[in-house]
């Protein structure tokens, strides 16, 4: 025993220490990862906000060299040196320009270059100092691109040049000199070009400024120009690619990256090789003249290439990215070894303290045991003993049936129905036994569908009508304080209501039975409902009410005697509406009857009967007031399917002919005269569109209407049908409302001499008479069976509905028999066929399950290459929901 315990005491141990040490292992991962993934963020943010700084401090660089150049345009020496040019006024303004120079350590040159090309004045920086150039020395610039860009330009622009290397007679200078250059043109007083000011700005200084400006990141700070060259590198052998001849790009180097930072002018990219962050500066649209507007002209403005482009790129490599994964991981490993310890010592307690619990339950077990197996044994005994008997009690109620069948004598008849009344009494103990052992072994399942509130009632009204009028007793019925829809377990309901109603009948002499409904609560979709019944009885004692509900007592031992019953009713009622939600009770007053009731929780349900004062209610009125008369043509094969249709057509007072395919259809139109044809459309012989399509070809058919009635109601099947000409599209099952709506929609406008009275005796129903039927009650409680949709389609002929039901179980009970031997013969337009026609005919009588599943095999067999397994699955449930339809012959 303990060897057992302490294999149980390991396994606890195991299973507990594996999920935390999962759980510590995954928090410690997503710890890690989130962890990295902010250090990540953090590097990102860094390098976004140092490109941010480099770029404002070129804007500043441009905003400075702007106000510069347009500082010394607006220079009076200059302006009096256009005006007056002389070798005084030439030497006066190169002073200007050296102290300028001597104040600017970024300036590397100022000149002015004459109209002709020539540099007529050059002051440059040579070791730190400033010096004129000689005027032998001064050079012609005519065919330099900055000159020609800026000598075509109007009063007030700027010309901005790329950022290039320096050229001195036509040679690049060495060792290199990158320059930018700043550029106005110059004019006399009366409007004439006097050449061209340019400033040359050492760009090796600008960009040393900005790696200082952009941080500890601007180490790692490279510029390309549009194209990927650099200006300037990391790499010196990189840089200037484009001015020496040479194809060093970043989109040679590394075209992943290249494609990332060419796709837009700022942002990140996260690659195998680290991180790229990238930010687009535009010389052209940096410079920001308002800061200097009171030096510069209203209209001056910035030019230069149109695309031109200084890329400012950083990148962190992953040994960089790598380091810090290391770092996070080294901080984390401690607490991950620590918390591990804490779990195995949690796990070992917990494993401990369930092997002191174990041997704590042995010893509870061992005595719950015994009671346990009281309990079993009763639940097992009531179960097979239920069974066991209901099994020749079946017998001797169907051999009974079928004596009286087979024509006897009055007394022989006497005889038998008593031994039938004796054997459902029986049936009925035996049922609540079995019901009882359900409950108690917690394997009764509720059902949920939704039912009429007044059919429940009225159905126990009549299984109780007989032995209360027998009595002499008046049955009342009150459910207008609940909604005529509900969405439960019907038949649970019914019998708890039965219970109660049948006792009420039992114990009471004379007066009056009431069955009532009353809405006591409703939340959301949810109706807790009261049902009670209440009698003029004999009434119970206040000491005897507290027993009444429990198993197979009464309320003393008299009663068992004079009125019979085992005392399982009552205890079953209360069971069942615990079940759903409610509870069970009892008031009464001794010699003046009782108020039993049961609650409980439902939902709200959804009918097809339509409520009074509907448009559909108007349009079967209509027909019945002006088109009573008008004859219409039923073109259908299904035999059940025509009677149907015909009833619902004459009920509303058309006359009705009938076809039974294509070719008779078209017969009969050549023959005779119709203001309508309901046209199905799979049919032998001739289908529904073969035959519109020639029916419309006839005289006086080409525009009289032709509805389809068909049960595809795919939307290629509902174009297929106006193709060929018909008019309006009914689908199947049919419902009656929109069918008469469709009618009168398409019918001819004419009065009809019938009055509403005449009208009134067509529609005539008896569908409370057809609800009292037993065999409607039992259909109703069959899984799949819409009664009421049955019913409503025959306009509440029950006797009609039943006989169609026979017919179809007739016809139809070897169906899938047949289509499985069409699939297996690989024959599938046949075996759709005979799957279309059911499908179409179970709608129309309410058989949903049946419906359900030929609609699904319908779909699955119009595939190419379809589950043969599943179709055969279909098949197997089709053939046991018409099997269960066997109902409707017993009483035959």
């Amino acid at each position: 025993m303990d060897r057992h315990y302490y294999k149980r005491v390991f396994r606890v141990f195991v299973l507990l220490l594996f999920p935390l040490a999962a759980l510590i292992g995954a928090g410690g991962y997503f710890f890690a990862t989130t962890q990295l993934r902010y250090v990540h963020e953090q590097i990102a943010e860094q390098e976004r906000q140092a490109l941010n700084r480099a770029s404002q401090e070129i804007e500043g660089r441009l905003n400075d060299a702007a106000a510069d150049i347009t500082f010394l345009e607006s220079l009076p020496r200059l302006r009096k040196l256009l005006k007056r040019p002389s070798s005084d006024n030439l030497s006066a303004l190169a002073d200007n320009f050296g102290v300028y120079l001597s104040a600017n350590p970024t300036i590397a040159q100022i000149r002015w270059i004459d109209e002709q090309g020539k540099e007529e004045l050059r002051i440059d920086v040579v070791d730190g100092k400033t010096t004129r150039v000689a005027d032998s020395d001064l050079q012609q610039k005519i065919q330099r691109p900055y000159y020609n860009a800026t000598m075509i330009l109007p009063k007030g622009k700027i010309y901005i040049s790329p950022l290039n290397l320096n050229i001195e007679n036509e040679q690049i200078e060495r060792p290199y000199k990158p320059m930018l250059r700043f550029a106005v043109p110059l004019f006399g007083d009366e409007g004439q070009r006097r050449g061209i000011l340019v400033v040359n700005y050492l760009a090796k200084k600008w960009i040393d400024t900005l790696q200082k400006a952009a941080g500890p990141q601007g180490r790692q700070l490279e510029i390309l120009n549009r194209e990927g060259y650099w200006l300037h590198s990391l790499v010196a052998a990189d840089e200037w690619g484009f001015a020496l001849g040479q194809s060093t790009t970043l989109e040679r180097k590394n075209p992943e990256a290249w494609a990332a930072i060419s796709a837009g002018d700022s942002g990140k990219a996260w690659l195998a090789d680290g991180l790229w962050s990238w930010q687009n500066v535009d010389p052209l649209k940096s410079v920001r003249l308002e800061f200097f507007r009171s030096t510069a002209g209203k209209d001056t403005t910035v030019v230069g290439s149109k695309d031109y482009v200084w890329r400012l790129v950083t990148h962190v490599p992953t040994g960089t990215l790598d380091a810090e994964r290391q770092r996070i991981l080294q901080s984390l490993t401690p607490i991950v070894v620590i918390l591990l310890l804490c779990a195995i010592i949690v796990a070992a307690w917990v494993a401990y303290s369930q092997l002191l619990i174990e041997r704590l339950n042995v010893s509870l077990a061992e005595k719950a045991d015994a009671a346990m197996a009281a309990t079993q044994a009763k639940s097992a005994f009531l179960a097979n003993m239920s069974h066991e008997i209901r099994t020749p009690m079946n017998a001797i109620i169907g051999l009974t049936h079928l004596l009286r069948s087979d024509g006897v004598s009055v007394g022989q008849a006497e005889r038998l129905s008593k031994i039938d009344i004796a054997a459902q009494h029986l049936l009925s103990i035996i049922n609540d036994i079995l019901d009882l052992s359900k409950i108690e072994a917690g394997k009764l399942m509720l059902e949920t569908q939704d039912f009429a509130l007044g059919a429940i009632l009225d159905h126990v009204r009549s299984l109780i009508s007989e032995s209360a009028r027998s009595k002499g007793l008046i049955v009342e019925v009150d459910g207008d304080h609940v909604p005529l829809w509900l969405r439960g377990d019907v038949t649970r309901v019914r019998q708890a209501l039965l219970n109660f109603a049948g006792n009420a009948v039992k114990f009471t002499q004379q007066g009056t039975i009431s069955l009532r409904a009353n809405l006591l609560e409703e939340k959301d979709d949810k109706l807790f409902v009261r049902f009670e019944v209440q009698d003029t009885g004999i009434g119970i004692a206040p000491d005897k009410l507290a027993k009444l509900f429990h198993e197979f007592e009464q309320a003393d031992a008299s009663t068992t005697r004079k009125y019979g019953g085992t005392g399982l009713g009552l205890a079953i009622t209360k069971r069942l509406a615990s079940i759903m939600g409610g509870d069970a009770g009892a008031d009464s007053t001794p010699g003046q009857g009782s108020v039993f009731w049961f609650t409980v929780w439902l939902g709200r349900g959804h009918g097809v009967m339509p409520p009074e004062g509907r448009p559909s209610a108007h349009a079967e009125k209509t027909l019945r007031q002006h088109h009573a008369g008008r004859r219409l043509l039923l073109t259908e094969d299904n035999a059940i399917n025509r009677e149907v249709a015909t009833e619902l057509l004459n009920g509303v007072g058309l006359d009705v002919d009938v076809a039974e395919d294509g070719c008779i259809a078209i017969e009969k139109v050549r023959n005779g005269i119709y203001d309508l044809i309901l046209m199905d459309i799979q049919m032998p012989n001739m289908d529904g569109l073969e035959a519109t399509q020639a029916i419309r070809l006839l005289p006086g058919w080409d525009r009289k209407p032709i509805l389809a009635m068909t049960a595809n109601a795919f939307d290629e099947d509902r174009v297929a049908c106006l193709e060929v000409g018909m008019n309006d599209f009914i689908a199947k099952p049919v419902v009656p409302e929109d069918m008469y709506a469709t009618l009168l929609k398409w019918l001819p406008t004419t009065e009809s001499g019938q009055t509403e009275e005449s009208a009134s005796l067509i529609a005539n129903t008896d569908v409370e008479a057809m609800q009292r039927a037993d065999v409607l009650a039992r259909l109703a409680i069959v899984p799949g069976i819409d009664v009421n949709r049955g019913l409503t389609m025959l306009r509440g002929n029950g006797e009609k509905y039943l006989k169609l039901l026979r017919l179809f179980y007739g016809g139809q009970r070897d169906t899938m028999i047949r289509v499985s031997q069409l699939l297996g013969e690989r024959e599938l337009v046949a075996a759709q066929q005979l799957v279309h026609a059911l499908k179409g005919v179970s709608g129309t009588l309410g058989l949903k399950e049946i419906q359900d599943s030929t609609t699904e095999l319908d779909a699955l067999l119009r595939q190419a290459d379809f589950d043969a397994d599943q179709a055969q699955s279909l098949i197997s449930e089709i053939s046991q929901a018409i099997d269960r339809l066997s109902v409707v012959t017993e009483n035959e």
